[in-house]
């Protein structure tokens, strides 16, 4: 995790410099990766593999290992355990990769053969308690090559099982092939804020690389809200058990494992490349995520490639044009190596434009953090001229994400890359305001859906800006106290990544006084305009092993005015999943995740504009009356 940055930063002159790192989140210990290239034959449930003591076969069947693929004959399962650390707690929130490939169904299969991956479970202790089998299942079936979701409550050998229904949607027509390998990622992640889904919910995704690429895209989404994803069939779960009808399968659990379903071991499956990973919580609503996927309005999950360079409407009404911009960094791993770089803003407040380079300003380019007075050739006195300093002195210079993060408030015409404070106002004096600082992990706020919240309300966020009508007459009187920076930080503090650690941090900064002064990598802005409210995140790879060497801004409304939020006609990639979406093959079923069924525009060029402050692209529903404007 990210370090706390200084809190001793003088207000002025400093002689001291003192250096800072930040390296990124290391992985847990119960982090797992496949290694099958020496050949070993496991044949009997509770083999355990000689070569990875945290691999155990359960099933029936054998699992035949060797030059890299692990073969699945019959009905086999292969645990993967937490590791047995003491410093693990398990699998929670993971993301479950393994590629694998469908050979043959020999003598037959069954209704539920296919590609299956389970995760958070303790599957391994069903035999002493059937409770312990709850968990989560994705699946591809062979038979009619639908991605599903599907949770397990109880395992017994002598009583039964109790499953859900499956939650199913297209992805192979005509059944999965044969003979292809496939890519699955499978991320479960809890959802810690209950203002976004209700406290206890799971989100469930599912992403495919259908060609052995490394290019993986979003095929399915779902979340298992506490009551609703109940046991199917008419069974009801014992009730000796913690996680009952209905339950989410919350907390670390002990193990993983990948499955195949087959009436004999003639029904061959192969797996490679696989691993578990264990991941950030990072609850989704209402923007674009760095990389770039969209988080949907109506909480749908979809990725959007777009080109490397190329601007795209991310959300246009007659009210508000908010654009992005997509690069490409060709050292990240295929398929995930694009990510939003800039963004544009255009309201009645003015042009806002954020941009990241990847090298440092010429101001902040020697060091990101300080600038000396020259070299030794300027003197300055604070005593009247009485004595001087005439040695090198140093002045905290502290600049955005290290000098790599711009904002201009005037349509681009001027940036500035020092955190701050910042206020503008248009022809029609409304106001904008931004607020900018550095921060790191802890703090990172994660995602969260917009209010709409009535100006009228001397409570609204509209009324931490100077009001346009007595800012005009008043110009010199401050008319309306705005929060303080460190206020927004506080208000924000649940819906970051580490509430209590953050805590502290802020803490230290008030008593400090010291929040602009703080230097970091990762960065914060707070966009504040009388129709709508923005957070964006700036967060960049790890400098210390920049494996991938990626620059990204994840960006969502945080707060919306009625008249906006009443405003018809909502464009763009963001904007069409104002409303909720519902399947042309299976009708009642809302749609998350097909990115091609949910928006208008077969064509990621359909969302193409021509600038950052473009207005036309084709998939746009006003294009056709540009000058018409909504109540």
């Amino acid at each position: 995790m990210l370090r706390p940055l200084s809190k001793n930063l003088s207000p002025a002159l400093v002689i001291l410099l003192v250096q800072f790192l930040f390296p990124l989140a290391h992985a847990d210990v119960s982090d797992w990766t496949s290694n099958w290239t020496a050949s070993r034959f496991l044949e009997s449930s509770f083999d355990v593999d000689p070569f990875d003591p945290r691999a155990m076969m359960r099933g029936s069947g054998d699992v035949d290992i060797g030059s890299g693929i692990a073969k699945f004959l019959g009905s086999p399962r292969l645990y993967i355990d937490k590791g047995g650390y003491t410093t693990s707690a398990g699998f929670e929130n993971v993301e479950f990769t393994a590629y694998g490939t469908y050979i043959t169904l020999g003598n037959g299969g069954k209704s539920y053969s296919g590609l299956t991956l389970a995760a958070r479970s303790n599957h391994d202790n069903y035999s002493t308690d059937p409770c312990d089998a709850a968990g989560y299942y994705a699946r591809i079936y062979q038979n009619t090559g639908e991605c599903a979701f599907q949770k397990e409550h109880y395992h017994s050998s002598s009583t039964g099982t109790v499953y859900t229904a499956t939650r199913r949607t297209p992805c192979f027509v005509g059944g999965l092939p044969f003979n292809q390998t496939i890519g699955m990622k499978f991320k479960v992640t809890t959802i810690t804020d209950s203002s976004i889904e209700p406290a206890g919910s799971v989100l469930l995704e599912l992403y495919l690389d259908e060609n052995d690429s490394g290019n993986f895209v979003l095929k399915h989404s779902s979340v298992d809200r506490p009551g609703e994803w109940l046991p199917s069939g008419g069974k009801t779960v014992p009730s000796e058990c913690s996680i009952g009808d209905g339950d989410t399968v919350l907390g670390p659990r002990n193990v993983c494992f990948l499955r195949s379903d087959g009436v004999d071991t003639t029904n061959v499956v192969e797996w490679k490349d696989a691993s578990i990973l264990n991941t950030l919580v990072d609850t989704t609503n209402g923007g674009f995520n760095g990389d770039p996927t969209i988080l949907g309005l109506q909480h749908q999950v979809f990725k959007f490639e777009g080109r490397s360079d190329g601007w795209y409407a991310n959300l246009h009404n007659s009210l508000l044009k908010w654009n992005m911009q997509f690069r490409k960094f060709e050292d990240c791993p295929q398929g995930e190596d694009m990510f939003v770089s800039a963004m544009t803003l255009s309201t009645g407040a003015g042009n806002i434009y954020i941009k990241t380079t990847p090298e440092p300003t010429e101001e902040c380019r020697s060091d990101p953090n300080i600038v000396c007075l020259g070299e030794g050739t300027l003197h300055i006195s604070l005593d009247g001229g009485k004595t001087f300093l005439v040695n090198p002195v140093i002045i905290i210079l502290v600049c955005l994400g290290e000098g790599t993060l711009h904002i201009s408030l005037d349509g681009g015409k001027t940036f500035l890359s020092q955190p701050g404070d910042y206020h503008s106002s248009s022809a029609e004096s409304k106001s904008a305001r931004i607020v900018a600082h550095n921060t790191y992990a802890a703090c990172s706020r994660k995602w969260h859906d917009y209010q709409v919240v009535d100006s009228s309300s001397t409570s609204s966020w509209s009324h931490l800006l100077r009001e346009n009508d007595r800012h005009r007459q008043l110009a010199a009187a401050a008319t309306v106290v705005e929060k303080k920076p460190l206020q927004l930080l506080l208000d924000n503090k649940l819906q970051m990544i580490d509430p209590n650690e953050c805590h502290d941090w802020i803490q230290e900064r008030a008593v400090s006084h010291d929040l602009f002064q703080q230097r970091g990598h990762w960065s914060t802005i707070y966009v504040e305009t009388p129709l709508v409210s923005f957070h964006v995140e700036y967060r960049r790879s790890d400098f210390n092993a920049p494996t991938c060497n990626f620059q990204s801004l994840d960006a969502w409304m945080t707060q919306v005015s009625p008249i906006m939020e009443r405003t018809k006609s909502w464009n763009g990639i963001l904007g069409e999943t104002k409303h909720k979406v519902f399947s042309k093959t299976n009708p009642g079923e809302e749609v998350l995740s097909d990115r091609y069924e949910l928006l208008r525009g077969s064509h990621d060029a359909d969302y193409e504009v021509d600038g950052p402050f473009g207005t036309y692209f084709t998939a746009s529903q006003e294009n056709d009356e540009p000058n018409k404007k909504e109540a």
